[in-house]
């Protein structure tokens, strides 16, 4: 018997059964954490299949907070400048450099350099609020807007240009705050937003959006606004019957960190949002004063300051952009007023 023909059709059905089966692989770099992927043969003949692939990864770790942080307190008796330097855990008065200096120095701001920082101070007797500048290390301090008008909230803006630094102040005329604008080529203050109708404040420039963020009382309960860097083109972002305040952009401008009075009980909770105000959420939920919130440098932690029931003694506290827990630092003291955070971003 001729053995060739039956040992042919042996191999040709060896070679259709291996190629009707199809290896099943998962995507490139998925994890196994909450992955699902499944396939449904459609005809097993041509061997052809539909995939549906679901990927939801969770990280399995939470950035450490890192980098340095400028904030105001009383801790040695008067209002200083301090720099808390997470990694390192480092405290250091800046603006208390000599004895004589008992004034209140507060509102600090890094400059985008990372080594000078604004702050308001009225050591010059008189002339009210000013706005000074000094080197991270405390050093080469000098005044740079002093004009008779109380300021406060100072923010680096487009440095050589009329919008060289933005800032609040207020209107001893018509009493109210404005918002206004250091011009660093003529050396003049450039009134940005006024009105006899309420209030302007809390303005915050972002150097890659090129806008103004800021808080105002114009239309009723304060609301927050996104604008030109001229005050031109407002857009209201938030619209509820409660006050919205202290607005602060993340490090690309795509989203912003506020207070509001959320529980209608004039106690601030933290929100963030996107800058065409969608995708409001609400991160602390409790019955302290949080106030003054701003961004970490990677967009992951929140700063901000929690008053206590008094309303007189505040402390820093950390929360992340989905809520939750809250951390306090310890700056090592208790019973003081730390205020008024400023977490260097560039």
């Amino acid at each position: 018997m001729n053995k060739k023909p039956v040992f042919l059709i042996f191999i040709i059905l060896i070679l259709f059964l291996t190629c009707s089966k199809k290896t099943i692989t998962s995507p490139e770099n998925v994890s196994n954490n909450s992955d699902t992927f499944t396939y449904t043969p459609t005809n097993i003949s041509t061997n052809t299949y539909t995939f549906t692939y679901t990927h939801t990864y969770t990280p399995t770790f939470t950035p450490t907070p890192y980098g340095k942080i400028v904030y105001s307190s009383n801790m040695d008796g008067d209002y200083d400048v301090y720099i808390y330097n997470i990694s390192l855990q480092t405290n250091v008065n800046i603006t208390n450099n000599n004895s004589s200096n008992t004034k209140y120095d507060g509102y600090p701001a890094w400059l985008y350099n990372g080594t000078q920082i604004y702050f308001v101070s009225d050591r010059s007797i008189g002339f009210g609020m000013d706005i000074y500048v000094t080197n991270d290390d405390g050093s080469s301090q000098f005044e740079k807007v002093g004009t008779s008008a109380d300021k406060y909230y100072p923010r680096p803006g487009i440095f050589g240009t009329n919008k060289h630094l933005f800032y609040h102040k207020y209107n001893s005329t018509s009493g109210k705050y404005e918002i206004c604008a250091w011009d660093n080529i003529n050396s003049k203050e450039v009134v940005v937003l006024a009105s006899s109708q309420g209030d302007y404040q809390w303005c915050d420039y972002n150097t890659y959006a090129n806008k103004i963020v800021y808080a105002s009382t114009t239309t009723g309960y304060k609301q927050i606004y996104i604008a030109n860097t001229d005050g031109s083109n407002s857009v209201m972002l938030t619209s509820n019957a409660y006050l919205h305040t202290q607005p602060k952009f993340s490090k690309y401008g795509t989203k912003i960190v506020y207070s509001a009075d959320s529980n209608y009980d004039d106690k601030g909770e933290i929100w963030i949002m996107n800058t065409d105000g969608s995708g409001k959420t609400r991160l602390t939920y409790n019955n302290e004063n949080d106030r003054l919130p701003c961004f970490s440098p990677d967009g992951y932690w929140i700063l901000y300051v929690k008053y206590d029931s008094t309303n007189t003694n505040g402390d820093l506290y950390l929360t992340t952009i989905n809520g939750g827990q809250e951390i306090k630092l310890n700056l090592g003291f208790s019973n003081t007023n730390e205020n008024c955070p400023d977490w260097y971003l560039y």
